[in-house]
């Protein structure tokens, strides 16, 4: 851990305070106790900071960045901070992860660049079961109870999907779609087949031996969605190119996040020096 960081720890997340909250690019963050997610930021100075180098790389000007899974806002807030030209629509169905996003979003300079949809994403638009852990790890609930992040209770959350949500924002051009939703990515990406096709957005997706199987999702099925949509598969950090089901596997040891590219339109947007700061 860095130095720096365990300060941050200390100063930001010590004690029994009624609120936590702690600086990142410029805004304030609000976060639970004890939170997982607090904790990898001040561990990696900017939380998944691939990531946010290759979101902040592949967001074209007045494009929509869709931030699935946002959490308590991070992913957000690094882009928002960092291009002044686009907007963010970040999906959280967690009533308790809403309740730090919406406060967090209340306190940022960009908030009105910044929309929050309280819903989950699968193929189907309705209603389903969200399975919500503790507050500290928040990170860890989804559609489907992986065994991960400790005990769960079931709760009904509307549910939308990529292509209905476009609709509603008036079709804009989506260029980036970020997806964390702990193996529930094989299930959102099956109700965005309208917006892949026309806009062929760049993808970022956990795809985790830890969470496919509770959702009875083979690894492979990334694979095949790149072929589907002609889009090259790239493991995060390094963006290794994976073209085969063995690539894939062997990648699947040393990482949980991968990118999909559109083919062979896939030429680097104009923001070709991105930088990350926190």
């Amino acid at each position: 851990m860095r130095l720096r960081g365990l300060a941050k720890r200390i100063v930001y997340g010590a004690g029994h305070r009624t609120e936590y909250s702690f600086p990142y690019f410029g805004s304030r963050v609000f976060f639970p106790r004890n939170s997982l997610i607090f904790r990898l930021a001040c561990d990696q100075g900017v939380y998944e900071p691939d990531v946010v180098r290759f979101v902040n790389q592949f967001v074209t000007p007045g494009s929509v960045y869709l931030d699935v899974g946002a959490n308590i806002g991070l992913m957000a807030i690094a882009t928002l901070a960092s291009r002044s030209d686009c907007t963010v629509v970040s999906v959280e169905p967690s009533p308790i992860a809403l309740t730090y996003l919406q406060r967090t979003r209340a306190a940022n300079a960009n908030q009105e660049r910044w929309t929050i949809v309280p819903k989950a994403l699968a193929a189907h638009p309705g209603e389903a079961v969200f399975f919500e852990g503790a507050a500290a790890e928040g990170a860890m609930g989804g559609l489907r109870d992986t065994g991960r992040g400790g005990d769960k209770e079931g709760i009904s959350v509307a549910v939308t999907t990529v292509d209905k949500l476009w609709d509603e924002l008036g079709r804009p051009t989506i260029s980036v779609i970020k997806m964390d939703i702990e193996g529930g990515e094989c299930n959102a990406l099956a109700g965005a087949d309208a917006c892949l096709t026309a806009q062929r957005p760049a993808l970022v997706v956990e795809w985790s031996r830890l969470n496919l199987p509770s959702y009875g999702v083979a690894e492979d099925a990334i694979l095949q969605i790149a072929s589907r949509y002609r889009y090259g598969v790239f493991s995060v950090p390094g963006f290794a190119e994976v073209r085969s089901a063995v690539e894939l596997s062997l990648r699947m040891i040393e990482t949980e996040t991968f990118v999909l590219v559109a083919k062979p339109d896939h030429v680097l947007p104009k923001h070709k020096n991105a930088e990350v700061a926190s």
